[in-house]
């Protein structure tokens, strides 16, 4: 479930550098639970959810609208 992807803003900032999207889920007592009892991904990932993880589109979206990214760039990595 762990995902991670790099948006190259040089098409954006002209080569001012790259900018990382991350999805990361922490292993929190409850999540270590449902893994032992081979939960399904879904319920896992909802669980992380409920505890505050963001997933990648979200990251995405946050990092659009503080102006570190264009639409059409989240898009081609969250569609990977």
């Amino acid at each position: 479930m762990h995902r991670h992807a790099a948006i190259n803003r040089q098409e954006v900032f002209k080569g001012k550098g790259m900018i990382g999207l991350y999805e990361l889920m922490i292993a929190s007592h409850p999540i270590k639970k449902l893994i032992i009892e081979r939960a399904t991904v879904s319920a896992i990932k909802e669980e992380a959810i409920s505890n505050g993880m963001t997933v990648l589109l979200q990251e995405g979206i946050q990092q659009i609208f503080a102006g570190q990214t264009d639409f059409k760039l989240v898009m081609t990595v969250c569609s990977q």
